[in-house]
């Protein structure tokens, strides 16, 4: 398996991949090879529409680890309901989850925000206590799995509904906060690419098909910051050109093949902009705000109501992929299966990783504690899957348990 995606990878970045659109009525989008061969770019054509979350968020991280698929390897849409991999051509439905720009709250949201001067004011008596330890936990999990799927639609364009929905999100505060958040997730988006100084990522299939279709947006557009349909998602993509922009060795070679790219960095540069966040750009939902206010009141008063919301989750995924376990197998980025083809996503082995540190502390007598209360909460699941994960297996969603996954600090 993991030589066929090497493959597939490998083909793209030699040939290439150029994202256009090709019917906004239709909203059919369709990926073209750079040289021209428009009769072989049928592999990746999807319905640009509104679709279930996490099938959005796993064909995007499959995209995003630059994993190719011949038209054998594909994707069941008619099973799925049509799969969303439009991430290269920014479709306004597909790009915003847990590694993009609304908010980074990190393994230990809890104890960084106790020792933040952003939120001191808020909860300056929160005790650090096992209530705290499985706060941190479920909080965690509400955030990267309740409420950013709910955000997907955040855009930052310009377009008046993108406005009004922006209104919505009340900036971060704390300027010292909001540059915690990007640093913290331009180290997890490199670390996902492998961008290290000993390796020589510019020579990245995927990265490479980013920079170009940068390039090309910059050259035709001038468009310098957030998103517009058929163009990417500059912000989402910021850990990569200003990580390659940086490495003198990346940067002349960025100057060769991508002028227009290294002119827009240039010019941010200049003005002292591109080593943090534009202000706009990372927010607060207001039910995070919410939970903030009832930690504020009554610290216990967080679990059951989390506990509530994750079942009510749960259950939602258990209608639309007809049982638990397969939606689990769709959130892991485990199997979309067509003729059981099976593709792993760093991103989700990333996650599942951090989650087991999470519980690594729970150990001095809290994990009990914290493993009843989900379980009575019928979320006696989660433990499962997290014990499978720490034995590097993965049940996919025909029973069959995939021992081959690897920690994502080895892609």
């Amino acid at each position: 398996m993991k030589k066929g995606i090497q493959a597939a990878a490998s083909k793209a970045a030699v040939e290439g991949w150029a994202a256009r659109d090709v019917g906004a009525d239709a909203g059919v989008l369709v990926d073209e090879h750079v040289d021209g061969h428009a009769d072989e770019a049928k592999l990746f054509s999807v319905f640009a529409e509104p679709l279930d979350p996490s099938v959005a968020k796993l064909s995007l991280m499959c995209r995003m680890q630059g994993f190719g698929f011949d038209a054998k390897e594909t994707f069941n849409e008619a099973e799925l309901g049509g799969v969303n991999n439009s991430s290269l051509a920014g479709n306004p439905l597909s790009i915003i989850d847990a590694e993009g720009v609304v908010f980074h709250h990190g393994p230990s949201c809890i104890a960084k925000w106790v020792g933040s001067e952003t939120l001191a004011s808020l909860i300056p008596l929160l005790p650090q206590s096992p209530s705290i330890r499985i706060l941190a936990f479920l909080l965690d999990f509400y955030v990267e799995e309740l409420l950013t799927p709910a955000l997907r639609v955040y855009r930052f364009g310009s377009s008046s509904g993108e406005q009004e929905l922006r209104s919505q999100f009340p900036t971060l505060s704390s300027h010292r906060m909001e540059r915690h958040c990007w640093l913290n997730r331009q180290k997890r988006q490199l670390k996902l690419y492998g961008m290290h100084e000993s390796n020589k990522a510019v020579t990245n299939a995927h990265v490479q098909r980013v920079l170009f279709q940068l390039d090309k947006q910059i050259r035709s557009s001038g468009y310098l910051s957030g998103t517009s349909p058929g163009y990417i998602d500059v912000t989402f993509y910021a850990p990569i050109y200003t990580f390659l922009y940086h490495q003198s060795f990346y940067r002349a070679e960025l100057e060769e093949k991508f002028p227009a790219l290294v002119g827009w960095l240039k010019n941010l540069e200049n003005a002292g902009k591109l080593e943090g966040p534009p202000r706009e750009f990372i927010s607060l939902s207001d039910p995070l705000l919410k939970i903030l206010n009832i930690i504020k009141l009554d610290c216990s008063s967080i679990v059951p109501a989390l506990l509530n919301a994750y079942k009510q989750w749960l259950a939602e995924m258990e209608q639309e992929f007809h049982s638990l376990p397969a939606y689990i197998g769709m959130c892991t980025g485990v199997c979309m299966q067509q003729k059981m083809t099976r593709v792993v996503s760093v991103d989700f082995l990333w996650h599942m990783e951090r989650i087991t540190s999470q519980l690594a502390p729970l150990e001095g007598g809290y994990k009990a504690e914290v493993e009843a209360l989900l379980k009575s909460a019928g979320l006696g699941l989660l433990f499962e899957q997290v014990q499978l994960f720490q034995d590097r297996k993965l049940i996919f969603r025909d029973g069959h348990v995939y021992l081959e996954s690897q920690p994502s600090n080895q892609y």
